[in-house]
């Protein structure tokens, strides 16, 4: 089995040892496809991570933008050929600033889980923090953060941990469903229901029902 970690921003190792087997430049996913061919990846990889910058909720910028309005049109192709690489439950997940956030965010999600049934989706509501221009950082190393602006990012206070698929910050879709809402949406939704759809509400910030 293999984890991929696919970056067009930032400068990122090689390191196997942080649990990305492969770490792969791209330009989109195209390209990307191109270069996991090479690594003979075809149905093994279990997580693809693609690192790209958002910006917009619902928004992933590859060598076109990728929205929930194209994602069954001009995506169509490419989503329907990226299922041979991924595992029938793999996981891809969008390191990409804010692109799961709102409504707008949910779509998307929805919409390539849609594309690509089994697999899990994932986005974030908050921005991605990489470290310093130039310096190479681990793959998996970026910080969750509420500050779009990078200089105010770089202070603690606006700091909230490693984004990662079981962060608070996460949204999770499967079949064509929401199935894990994140920590701030939830806190304003009522009772702060989660994705369960018999939820009931929780009574504690970033509660959600067993399984969801």
């Amino acid at each position: 089995m293999a984890t991929v970690w696919a970056y067009r921003v930032g400068a990122w190792t090689r390191d196997p040892s942080t649990g990305w087997s492969h770490t792969l430049e791209m330009r989109g996913l195209g390209d990307l496809m191109s270069s996991m061919d090479g690594g003979r990846l075809q149905g093994i990889v279990t997580h693809l991570a693609i690192v790209a910058h958002g910006n917009e909720p619902g928004v992933v910028q590859l060598d076109r933008t990728l929205d929930s309005t194209n994602t069954a049109s001009t995506f169509a192709a490419e989503l329907n050929r990226l299922r041979r690489y991924l595992t029938r439950d793999g996981m891809l997940t969008f390191f990409s600033c804010i692109a799961g956030q709102g409504e707008q965010g949910s779509e998307l999600l929805v919409g390539l889980a849609k594309q690509l049934p089994g697999r899990t989706i994932v986005g974030f509501e908050l921005f991605g923090l990489i470290g310093p221009s130039g310096i190479p950082n681990a793959p998996g190393n970026m910080v969750a953060t509420e500050a779009s602006n990078p200089q105010v990012a770089m202070d603690p206070r606006s700091q909230h941990g490693r984004l990662s698929p079981w962060c608070p910050f996460a949204k999770r879709a499967r079949d064509g469903k929401i199935v894990h809402i994140p920590i701030l949406e939830q806190n304003g939704r009522p009772n702060r229901t989660c994705a369960n759809p018999r939820c009931g509400g929780h009574d504690r910030a970033g509660q959600s029902c067993a399984g969801w």
